[in-house]
């Protein structure tokens, strides 16, 4: 059995439609906790409905915690052999938890991953979470190792929870959890945990079957702060654990790992200086704080130079007060 976790924070509008995609899975051995987080809506009420339409649906309610409290306490109702998550406002495809079992039945030892469609506003984005090459072949599975850790990062396939079947054996002894007061990150994080307990090996299903559906006002990825390098930094160190504890020592992986997290970083850092609408004192601080992260500087150092945009900066890098002073000038010539 299959057991399909949705946190549900305010998800009045949303959740009834998600709910309905799950019910109709092609694959029927499933149980879908609902998690509702506390919410001010109707979201309760609309929950209680859903159980009474079909047996395979369990509603818990609880105070407000977050969406890492809520994913946990359903790690802990579970009582399938696989775990799912799902997001109260996304649309997985019917074949989704069939496809993803069938792969870990053939690939028992790996994490089965699939790729993500993503819709903002109801509209197809350029953007897709998949491996390109992968699209068009005759492949049904492709395998990787540790080594290739660094190739899921770029393609942001490692982030979302909910295009991985996880084993709740290998979960619940390796006592994997999401990571409480974290925001951002804390759902790579998990499945940085989770690979190193396998010993690094994915296996991808080379299909789209969940749709990511960016309309919910009250989701995380709305609420974010445009500004958040400390959870770089989290994300940022959890990935360079998980490579420390699978033994990598490829030179190509880390130069990829250094070079994704120094565009996130500097893209941050971009951001910040440019955000026209905070005064230029608070963008001197952000700033500040920016340049204090230990995982932004020890990034700056470790970059290939040969690959980076803005070279003054990597130079600079040696120097923490010449770094920030030249920022400063940026921001109050800005």
């Amino acid at each position: 059995m299959v057991s399909i976790v949705v946190p549900v924070y305010n998800g009045e509008k949303y959740v009834a439609s998600c709910v309905e995609s799950l019910c109709n899975q092609s694959y029927k051995d499933i149980e879908i906790i609902l998690i509702n987080d506390g919410s001010a809506d109707n979201t309760g009420r609309i929950l209680d409905e859903l159980k009474h339409k079909d047996d395979r649906i369990t509603v818990i309610h609880k105070e407000n915690g977050g969406v890492s409290s809520a994913r946990n306490r359903g790690i802990e109702e579970a009582s399938g052999e696989y775990l799912l998550f799902c997001d109260c406002d996304d649309a997985p495809e019917k074949e989704w938890c069939e496809e993803l079992v069938k792969c870990s039945e053939a690939h028992y030892d790996k994490l089965p991953v699939c790729f993500i469609r993503l819709y903002v506003d109801g509209e197809l984005s350029d953007w897709q979470y998949c491996i390109k090459e992968k699209l068009d072949s005759a492949e049904a599975y492709s395998v990787y190792g540790k080594n290739d850790l660094s190739m899921f990062l770029v393609n942001r396939l490692i982030f979302s929870p909910c295009n991985k079947l996880y084993r709740a054996d290998i979960v619940k002894q390796n006592n994997i959890k999401f990571d409480l007061g974290e925001s951002l990150g804390e759902d790579a994080v998990f499945a940085f945990r989770y690979i190193a307990a396998i010993g690094g090996s994915i296996v991808t299903v080379n299909k789209f079957l969940y749709n990511y559906l960016r309309q919910n006002p009250n989701g995380l990825t709305t609420k974010r702060r445009t500004t958040d390098v400390k959870s770089f930094d989290y994300m940022y160190f959890n990935f360079k654990k998980m490579l420390s504890v699978l033994d990598v020592d490829k030179k190509e992986v880390y130069d990829e790992f250094y070079y994704f997290f120094y565009e996130n970083y500097i893209r941050d850092l971009y951001m910040c200086i440019r955000n026209k609408t905070v005064k230029k004192s608070e963008r001197i601080y952000q700033c500040r704080k920016i340049v204090k992260m230990p995982g932004f500087y020890e990034c700056l150092n470790e970059v290939d130079k040969e690959r980076v945009c803005d070279k003054k900066i990597v130079k600079m890098a040696k120097s923490k007060t010449i770094l920030f002073m030249y920022l400063t000038v940026k921001i109050l010539l800005g």
